[in-house]
């Protein structure tokens, strides 16, 4: 089977409690991948990233249009029609020896629609950077596992056993994008596949 390419923007910024570190912007990140990854879901009409006592790690919430209401009744509203809230619940991450940087990351996530019950489920990520290579162009690869798990207290937890009822794999090649061949704002919420 042939895997699917998809290109799309990521932004980090430079971490200042340490130099020489960079995080990542979660609210643009988000709003880039949740276009390219769930683009099925209709358009993406809002992406909004905080961090609040009840989620000191953070909280992303997405919120998506059937493709025909996005473009609105003419009067500017673009109600939702999907909304993926995010909570990270537990992170960590560590350098290793070899120069590599590995995080990991425990989230909820509830899918909520008009009239149907959410669903809830956790999902693990576990992403690996690796340096760029001396002589080489600036380049980033990583390898990101992501683990989906039933919630807990779902009605489908006794029959997972605490196991994973998926697994999905992805390689990021990530490059600097200079500023002025940053893809145009209408591309922005509307990645690229190659």
């Amino acid at each position: 089977a042939e895997e699917e390419q998809l290109r799309y923007l990521m932004r980090f910024v430079t971490d200042a409690e340490s130099p020489g570190s960079c995080i990542q912007d979660r609210g643009f990140n988000g709003a880039q991948e949740a276009a390219a990854f769930l683009g099925a879901m209709g358009d993406l009409v809002s992406c909004v990233y905080t961090v609040e006592l009840d989620a000191p790690h953070g909280r992303l919430v997405l919120a998506f249009a059937a493709e025909e209401r996005a473009i609105g009744s003419g009067d500017g509203s673009t109600s939702a029609d999907v909304w993926i809230d995010l909570v990270v619940r537990w992170q960590q991450s560590q350098r290793l020896r070899d120069g590599a940087y590995v995080t990991s990351e425990l989230l909820e996530q509830r899918v909520s629609q008009p009239g149907q019950v959410d669903e809830v489920s956790l999902v693990e990520s576990i992403t690996r950077f690796e340096p760029p290579q001396r002589g080489g162009v600036g380049e980033v690869t990583a390898r990101n596992r992501l683990a989906q798990y039933y919630s807990p207290d779902g009605e489908y937890a006794a029959m997972a056993r605490d196991r994973a009822v998926a697994c999905y794999d992805y390689s990021w090649r990530m490059q600097r994008v200079s500023a002025d061949r940053v893809l145009g704002d209408t591309d922005v919420l509307k990645a690229r596949r190659v």
